[in-house]
């Protein structure tokens, strides 16, 4: 996350919401919220959309990037669904209904087998 948002030329600060790579299982989740709390100084909201629309696999990324810049086309950062009891030990500010918002940038995170990690920050035009 810290490399896609300095190769984006901007700060953590800049990040309007973390499209997180969410799959829903206590280690993983545990991870990335670790992980989101480590590179922002403050609870940025977090939403998972495989609540909506299941594990991919292989294009769960691409998914994820789509629904990222539809966020930033209508200005709403979507909700996780079925997230009604969060982990409060995983202390981040995670979306649960849709929310309108004024989003400049974006960041997506997608985890794959095998260590393969990517983030991409998106930005509105």
């Amino acid at each position: 996350m810290r490399q896609a948002i300095d190769r984006a030329g901007l700060s953590p600060n800049d990040i309007d919401f973390v499209s997180a790579h969410g799959t829903g299982t206590k280690l993983n989740d545990a991870a990335e919220a670790m992980a989101v709390n480590r590179v922002f100084e403050r609870r940025i909201p977090l939403t998972a959309t495989k609540s909506l629309t299941g594990h991919t696999l292989g294009s769960a990324g691409l998914t994820s990037l789509v629904l990222a810049l539809e966020s930033l086309r209508r200005q709403a950062i979507p909700a996780t669904l079925r997230a009604s009891a969060p982990d409060e030990a995983l202390d981040v500010a995670l979306v649960t209904q849709l929310t309108q918002a004024k989003i400049r940038h974006a960041i997506v995170n997608a985890f794959g087998f095998g260590g393969s990690n990517a983030s991409v920050v998106v930005r509105s035009a």
